[in-house]
């Protein structure tokens, strides 16, 4: 599973659409949607309020990171 499967899982769960999730996070719906489709590896600060959001801990969305060689 890839943290974009994970954190849609996560909203879905919480009964939230897309945008109800960006409204609630304070994030551009354009951007969630890079998240869940790991275009994007949201910072520190961003992850704290998805984190906040869908009630998760940055523990367990850091499981899903990426790993590997960085800066390709």
């Amino acid at each position: 599973m890839t943290l974009g499967n994970y954190l849609v899982s996560l909203r879905e769960c919480a009964g939230l659409s897309l945008c109800a999730a960006a409204i609630k996070t304070g994030l551009s719906k354009s951007y969630l949607w890079t998240v869940e489709h790991d275009r994007n590896v949201p910072t520190l600060t961003t992850a704290m309020k998805i984190c906040k959001v869908y009630k998760c801990s940055l523990n367990q969305m850091g499981t899903y990171l990426p790993t590997g060689k960085q800066g390709k």
